[in-house]
């Protein structure tokens, strides 16, 4: 799924466990971020294949598995 975000106050929230990427339509673009925690690379999974097991494995926990 694609979201282009135009407006200024257009905003989007990308929950937990959600493979994301941005893309800037411009060099004058600007992302804010807001969130609860300070930025920790710890917390981030840079590997595609390891975010997809990890997304299965707590799928499947959620649905009683």
């Amino acid at each position: 799924e694609t979201i282009t975000l135009l407006k200024k106050n257009d905003s989007l929230l990308i929950d937990n466990l959600i493979w994301d990427s941005q893309k800037f339509l411009t060099e004058s673009t600007e992302l804010l971020v807001l969130c609860s925690t300070e930025y920790d690379i710890g917390d981030y999974i840079m590997d595609f294949d390891k975010f997809k097991k990890i997304k299965l494995n707590e799928e499947s926990t959620d649905n009683g598995n």
